[in-house]
């Protein structure tokens, strides 16, 4: 033992005293390179004592507990770690004896303190020590680790990362029986009562939860198989009878685990079902290609087990290392291998491997399907068996054995048999779908067709039969689009014959047109699109000016394929999309002849008949809604173009307003597509003609018409906000509506209280002005958090000093409502103190509005914020900061330092001469990373 100095030994004396005294000690013996050297006084002390280990509190919510950590777990830990890199079994025996003797402490009642932090830390220290210091006596303390109440998982997941790994890639063979004894342990099952049946019956559960179980079992059964074969497949075996023979009822296996592979069918949430089959079903695999010898006379064992799940292995492992095992077929084969609850395995095993049989086995093996005797049951035996060996046969059928294939012929021709199910292998099959199934013809099939004329008899005549499996018309949609966007120029020929095209396909190619004009730069084609359009426009002229067209009826399409009503919308989106992107829009010689196509859509359109909440969302989603965004869209690229050519756009606005008044004209309880869209391009309408939008904005927001008002103003949400459009609301009294009125947009009360910020921060508005005066108003809290939400969000731009005083005026006087109100408004207290990035001096006035918010700044996560404006300030005025700091750590205690903010506020006091109250708020945060070590250095300094 190493001699301590005097000043050593009482440092140990002051750990023993108290739990933090400990804490810290250990944080500080761990930075020590002589950390080892202090482990025997350690102990002496009773710092490792039993007893030291802490036992699970009581939490602040009834009927919970807290787990404290032991700190001397990271000592223990950082022991171990130093014996096994240095192989010093000695010093391993110093935590080890820690380990054995906390895990047998028990209560004066003979319960175990229950910590499953010292448990997960006792499992990482197997793995840190040399394997020889850990005996089989040690392992047989798992079961108290795993018994934890609290969690077991962290203790599994420490055993399977550390000790398994480190016990399996030895080559000591006591190694490798350690590890046994470890999966042994972690494999145990209880059984408990399941729930929701009126019958008693139980369920396993793994004393180590699925999750990591499987991850345990996946990363070392191979290994576990290829050192010690038989002892590892004897516990998996163990384990696999025991959870398929339990339970207290007896159903096939394959209800549980369908396959023996990995496979779809197989349910996850079988967890102990699944789990002992993987490993026993692993551990074999290793088994035999390690050595085959020893391993094939216990398979064969396996062919006669009373448990079908283990014959179901065996036979699954036959197959897999067929090679190694051919041998065993021949001694097992006969009638009862062809058992039906073998079904998947053996089928699977006959598939595969029935060609590489000798001709006297293929023979014995059709003779043992004819000698399966029928069925006990007295209905309809003679036929259920011959569906059996139907069944049976249906595996080898097609391999070239004649009696084989002319026995299937002559069951499958037997219509009382009924059709053979598509998964024979299995006794019921599930499965389900995504997407619309396959397509009848590929893309280059279609481009072909598109080629030499025929694609449009060639789709028409496909007939959907089977929307489940497929082939589908959905699909096939698909597929054109995707032919058009490859191969553009043929299809573009061939617009005109695709007005004879069923409806489904009239939108595909549209679809596959608008994907070419959408796609990423990056994935573009050279596309004449002068072209390109002229054909375009033509075929949606046929489309749209016909009144069959719109005259025909629509059924619903349960499989999503496209029906004449994805039409008109696709056309509006495509002539939407052709206004951007000058060097891909439609020439402007087309532009008289697409209004007119968005006329007929405009025309013939069904509008909502109801107002949504989320009224931008319907707008921009319905058709109708696409139709209009067109007609915008449209007008404004004439009224751009106009200005370009001839400096005004009167003239064109004259001829295209007659369409806008008459879309506003329905506006009355009705068309709130028109509302919603016309209010989000409120600016662009104001471009267009600002006499027009002066007349219409009672319209454009009726008063008597209020859900096509609230459409209008959830549309303004989305309009930026600018001063002219401003006044124009202002001057017409729809602000002053609209704030009354219980908005239910999204955005829409948002956007408004912001629009009012806005423009008290142009000087438009005051703080004593109507708009204002109502957003101080009782209850109305949120109104003020999103107007102070807005004003912080400025803080990037350049404002002026007359800005910076409104916004601070703005501070004082919800500082003053504050004080009003009967409930403390703690988030508008909260947001308020992110205004404190305004702040640049600190007078008495900016001291006191920074007192009034300091209390609530860890409402909503503002202070990091704040602490960060307290740190800037603090530079030049230290003792004003250190009253506003004070306030804020007496009510709110941090959890972390950002960025080291709040050391950075200290230093900066303690250097401008407040050292007293610095070290006070260094004492405070000492739990805080690195303000520990800033408290010793004030104190040093003292």
């Amino acid at each position: 033992m190493v001699e301590l100095s005097s000043n050593q030994r009482s440092f140990i004396t002051l750990m023993a005293k108290s739990r933090e005294h400990a804490r810290r000690g250990f944080e500080i013996l761990l930075k020590r390179p002589d950390f080892i050297d202090y482990f025997d006084p350690l102990a002496d002390a009773g710092l490792f004592h039993p007893s030291q280990n802490p036992a699970p509190v009581p939490a602040e919510e009834p009927g919970y507990v807290q787990i404290p950590f032991w700190d001397a777990l990271n000592y223990l830990e950082a022991v171990a770690r130093e014996s096994g890199e240095t192989n010093d079994l000695a010093l391993a025996d110093k935590p080890m004896t820690v380990v054995r003797a906390v895990s047998q402490f028990r209560e004066t009642d003979g319960a175990v303190r229950d910590n499953y932090h010292t448990w997960r830390i006792f499992a990482d220290i197997l793995g840190l020590v040399p394997t020889a210091a850990v005996t089989l006596e040690d392992l047989e303390l798992i079961p108290v680790w795993l018994g934890s109440r609290y969690d077991r998982g962290l203790v599994a997941s420490a055993l399977d990362k550390g000790i398994l790994k480190k016990l399996l890639a030895s080559e000591v063979p006591d190694d490798w029986n350690k590890a046994c004894s470890i999966v042994r342990h972690c494999t145990v099952m209880q059984w408990v009562d399941e729930e929701g049946f009126d019958e008693k019956r139980q369920k396993p559960v793994t004393i180590v939860d699925d999750y990591w179980l499987k991850k345990l079992i996946e990363n070392h059964a191979d290994s576990l198989g290829k050192r010690i074969g038989q002892d590892a497949a004897d516990v998996f075996l163990e384990r696999l009878r025991e959870v398929y023979s339990g339970g207290g009822r007896k159903i096939p296996s394959w209800l549980h685990r369908p396959a023996i592979e990995e496979h779809p069918q197989n349910h996850s949430w079988d967890g102990p079902y699944n789990r002992f089959v993987e490993g026993l079903r692993d551990a074999l695999l290793a088994w035999v290609d390690h050595d085959q010898l020893t391993a094939q006379p216990f398979i064969q064992e396996l062919f006669s087990d009373q448990e079908e799940i283990v014959r179901r292995v065996a036979i699954f492992v036959l197959n897999q290392r067929w090679e190694a095992l051919q041998g065993l077929y021949s001694t097992v084969l006969g009638p009862q291998l062809f058992d039906s609850d073998h079904i998947h395995e053996l089928y699977g095993l006959l598939k595969d491997r029935f060609h590489e049989f000798t001709d006297e086995l293929k023979g014995a093996t059709v003779e043992a399907i004819r000698q399966i005797p029928k069925p006990s049951t007295k209905d309809d035996a003679e036929r259920r068996l011959r569906r059996t060996q139907r069944n049976w046969l249906s595996a080898i059928a097609g391999s070239g054995y004649e009696p084989a294939e002319t026995w299937f012929q002559t069951l499958n021709a037997d219509e009382g048999l009924g059709f053979l199910q598509d998964h024979p292998d299995f006794h019921s099959y599930s499965e389900s779908w995504s997407g619309p199934g396959p397509s009848p013809f590929s893309v280059n099939e279609l481009i072909t067709f598109a080629t030499d004329g025929t694609i449009v008899e060639q789709v028409n005549t496909f007939q959907q039969t089977d929307s489940w499996r497929g082939p589908t018309r959905r699909a096939l949609v698909d597929m054109l689009e995707e032919a058009v966007v490859r191969d553009h120029e043929v299809f573009l020929d061939l617009l005109p014959r695709f007005l004879q095209a069923d409806r489904p396909y009239q939108y595909g190619i549209i679809n596959g047109f608008k994907r070419l004009w959408d796609a990423p730069e990056r994935e573009q084609v050279l596309v004449d699109w002068e072209e390109t359009w002229n054909r375009l426009v033509e075929f949606f002229e046929s489309l749209t000016g016909d009144a069959e067209f719109w005259a025909e009826s629509v059924a619903e399409d349960r499989d999503l394929t496209p029906t004449r009503d994805w039409i008109p919308p696709v056309i509006a989106e495509t002539l939407r999309s052709g206004t951007r992107k000058d060097e891909k829009a439609y020439p402007e010689k087309l532009l008289p002849r697409t209004w007119v196509i968005i006329g007929h859509l405009l025309d013939n359109l069904e509008q909502e008949s109801e107002a949504d909440e989320d009224a931008m969302h319907q707008a921009i989603n319905s058709s109708k809604g696409k139709a209009i965004e067109a007609l915008f869209s449209h007008a404004l690229r004439e009224c751009r173009i106009s200005d370009r050519t001839s400096g005004e756009h009167n003239t064109v606005w004259d001829r295209m307003r007659p369409t806008f008044d008459r879309e506003l004209a329905k506006c009355t309880g009705g068309n709130y597509e028109f509302s919603t869209l016309i209010a989000s391009y409120i600016a662009n309408i104001d471009y267009m003609s600002h006499a027009w939008l002066q007349g219409s904005v009672q319209h454009i927001f009726p008063e008597q018409y209020v859900d096509n008002s609230m459409c209008a103003l959830e549309g303004l949400a989305y309009a930026p906000a600018t001063r002219p459009i401003y006044a124009l609301l202002l001057e017409h009294g729809v602000l002053d509506r609209a704030l009354h009125l219980d908005l239910k947009g999204r955005h829409s009360r948002e956007k408004l209280v912001e629009r009012i910020s806005l423009a008290y921060l142009w000087g438009d508005e005051e703080l004593d002005a109507p708009r204002l005066t109502f957003l101080f108003g009782l209850d109305r809290e949120a109104d003020l958090v999103a107007s102070g939400t807005f004003i912080w969000s400025v803080h990037n731009q350049e404002l002026t000093d007359d800005q910076v005083e409104r916004i601070l005026c703005f501070w004082e006087k919800c500082i003053d409502w504050s004080a009003s109100v009967s409930k403390v408004p703690v988030k508008l207290l909260s947001i308020l103190s992110r205004l404190s990035c305004y702040i640049s001096s600190v007078s008495d006035r900016e001291r006191n509005l920074l007192l009034a918010v300091a209390p609530y700044v860890n409402i909503d996560y503002n202070a990091v914020e704040f602490i960060d404006q307290l740190d800037r300030l603090a530079d030049d005025y230290p003792a004003e900061i250190s009253v506003v700091l004070k306030a804020v750590l007496d009510s709110h205690r941090p959890i972390s330092d950002y960025q080291d903010r709040l050391k950075s506020l200290l230093i900066k006091l303690n250097e401008n001469g407040l050292h007293g109250e610095a070290l006070d708020f260094a004492e405070s945060l000492r739990y805080l990373p690195g303000i520990q070590e800033l408290f010793e250095q004030l104190g040093a300094g003292a």
